[in-house]
């Protein structure tokens, strides 16, 4: 690490550092900043030392009443710079532009003592000041919550890491440590105004009179949180057992031939990955991005299928035992009469394995601050325990869900760009290549072309409530529990901050329906053509006459057309005909002969001008019918209806 007065022009303003670092490079700065003051403390003299009452009595002018005065080291250095805002980070160069360390003989300035602990504590006490008053960093959002959280990461692990390193040096080095901790309560009880005006629930802990380092509270954090992250809304729960299984029909929700292992047979003791998984979405949220429509979860898809359905159709739900849905009673009420049953019969018509699969519904009483309070709800109401996978309801995607501790990413590639709307509003994630473990993953800000596209493993449901747990304290103790929403990827962060690895989980068909332009989109991507047959895929013929019905060559370009539509699997063919059904025979033959794919055939139209009549609304909107007509036989079907 570099030690220098002479910052480089390329510096990384700290604030910027903390709000976008990956995992690699937030271990280099909290160990940096250990080495740095460590070696500070390493070059104190201690035949230069001070009582922490004379010391706190020049400086600030008292001395705390309870506090134990302890020896403190002096040392001449100028401990304004010891600010985060004067420290430069070069993360090119992997370099922190401290002061130069000085000479623990050097002679003292206009006679003036100051402590290295002194250095320490400012610089603490100024990253926590910056969580409670600078604005700069409140803006955007989600900046702020990445902010906030790495700052007491950082104040975390120099505690702990000084702390180790001090361990050996017997009841002078735990003294040190102690007096930091009263340096900083002096300093910020300066600041008690300040402390008051930011909304209140902040509060300087006491100064503790037993300088033992296991009895210090929150580490370094000389301040409490008082007060609390608005109070989870009451939910209730409804569930559906399953309704049958691969090997058999349910009776009462019990099969018969014993207990239900999910797909997953199991010799002796199961792996890790295969432990039966609770599938969570939370689907309780304004929908702000589709307005005038109702609630995105009960958009009806091209499927038939509603939104909520269709975005777990992909998944390979061979593991999961468990789907948790998350409404607000608002919605339930004012869409669904507040029928819940008729709420979980929707999952009847989804892809076959989610009848083998118990469904619970938790309605939300009131709306939450963010979608993460929204998962806590569902797993307090649902008593859920063990793996879970968090899995947004506007969007579909193909991966495992396996039990670990991971996220299921896709790379932006020039296949992939176009299927991805508000490329701004994503997740981005780091990835060791080696590895497969995520180094960094951060909301809205493009850390590599790999985003998370809505889908998060937990080993333990228990674990993501504790990891919540400590980032709702974090946000109280920084003041940012109003208009700051809290991400799973925030939580995500917290856990891998402590060493605990998150894998990558590969995705691939990726389908964005996450605002109302793109579910449109989507949509409009699939068609039910309705095609006739002579004179458009075949060449005309007649009933009574040659070329009579069946015998007749086909249009080449007009039925290879059709057939590259229908493979897309986003396009239904309706063949329409005036032949008599007495032809059908006859007109399969025909059909199969030149390998016309196609899914029904409607005979017995009438020998006259066709209408289709169809409604439009906003969430199909108009026109909701199109018209092609070409001249018979012309092989103008490319041109006339593109892919």
């Amino acid at each position: 690490m570099g030690s220098t007065l002479i910052s480089p022009p390329n510096l990384t303003p700290y604030e910027r550092f903390l709000e976008r670092c990956s995992l690699p490079e937030l271990n280099w700065y909290i160990s940096s900043v250990s080495d740095h003051f460590a070696a500070l403390l390493a070059r104190s003299d201690p035949y230069r030392s001070v009582r922490l009452s004379t010391y706190l009595t020049q400086r600030f002018g008292h001395f705390p009443q309870h506090a134990s005065d302890v020896w403190i080291p002096v040392l001449p250095l100028d401990e304004g710079r010891y600010s985060p805002k004067h420290v430069g980070v070069d993360l090119e160069n992997r370099t922190l532009f401290f002061p130069e360390l000085p000479s623990s003989k050097a002679a003292f300035d206009d006679g003036k003592q100051t402590s290295p602990l002194s250095a320490l504590a400012s610089f603490l006490a100024s990253l926590l000041a910056t969580t409670l008053w600078d604005k700069s960093v409140q803006n955007p959002k989600h900046s702020r919550v990445r902010f906030i959280n790495n700052t007491f990461i950082v104040i975390d692990g120099i505690y702990k890491r000084l702390s180790e390193r001090q361990s050996g040096g017997g009841e002078a080095a735990r003294q040190r440590l102690y007096a930091v901790g009263v340096i900083q309560i002096v300093a910020l009880e300066k600041l008690q105004k300040e402390l008051q005006e930011v909304e209140g629930v902040i509060k300087v802990i006491p100064v503790p009179s037993d300088p033992k380092i296991s009895d210090w509270p929150t580490s370094f954090l000389p301040i409490e949180a008082v007060g609390d992250v608005a109070a989870q809304p009451a939910s209730e729960v409804t569930e559906r057992p399953p309704l049958h299984y691969s090997n058999g029909v349910v009776k009462n929700g019990v099969h018969p031939n014993g207990v239900h292992t999910n797909g997953v047979e199991l010799d002796g003791e199961a792996a890790a990955e295969s432990e039966p998984v609770t599938l969570v979405v939370p689907s309780a949220g304004r929908s702000s991005r589709f307005p005038g429509v109702k609630p995105k979860w009960m958009l009806t898809q091209p499927s038939g299928c509603l939104m909520v359905v269709d975005a777990l159709g992909a998944l390979d739900l061979t593991h999961v035992n468990h789907v948790v849905i998350g409404l607000l009673k608002e919605h339930v009420d004012k869409y669904c009469g507040g029928d819940v049953d008729a709420i979980l019969k929707i999952f009847e018509d989804g892809v076959p394995r989610l009848q083998e699969i118990k469904v619970s519904i938790v309605v939300i009483a009131e709306e939450t601050v963010d979608q993460t309070q929204t998962i806590e709800c569902i797993l307090n109401a649902a008593k859920v325990t063990g793996p879970i996978f968090l899995k947004d309801c506007d969007n579909q995607f193909k991966c495992s869900v396996p039990a670990v501790d991971g996220v299921a990413t896709l790379d932006i590639t020039r296949e992939t760009e176009s299927g991805v709307s508000n490329v701004a509003s994503k997740g981005y994630v780091a990835v060791n290549s080696q590895t497969g473990q995520l180094t960094s993953i951060v909301e809205k800000m493009m850390v590599s072309n790999t985003f998370c596209i809505g889908g998060y493993a937990w080993k333990s449901a228990r674990d993501f409530l504790s990891r919540v747990a400590q980032a709702r304290q974090y946000q109280i103790m920084a003041s940012a529990t109003t208009g700051v929403e809290l991400a799973v990827s925030d939580v995500i962060w917290l856990k891998m901050a402590t060493g605990a690895p998150f894998l990558s989980i590969p995705a691939s068909g990726y389908e964005d329906w996450g605002t109302l332009p793109s579910w449109r989109a989507y949509c409009d991507s699939f068609k039910t053509l309705f095609v006739d047959i002579d004179g458009t895929l075949v060449k005309n013929s007649g009933q009574y006459f040659a070329p009579t019905w069946g015998t007749t060559a086909p249009l080449p370009q007009n039925v290879a057309h059709l057939n590259r539509l229908h493979a897309t699997g986003r396009v239904r063919i309706i063949l329409v005909t005036s032949r008599l059904e007495k032809f059908r025979d006859a007109t399969v033959t025909q059909l199969q002969r030149f390998g016309v794919r196609y899914d029904q055939i409607l005979f017995g139209m009438l020998h006259a001008s066709r209408v289709v009549v169809n409604d439009y609304a906003p969430t199909n909107p108009y026109p909701s019918a199109e018209c092609v007509n070409i001249p018979r036989n012309a092989e103008d079907l490319p041109h006339m209806l593109p892919l």
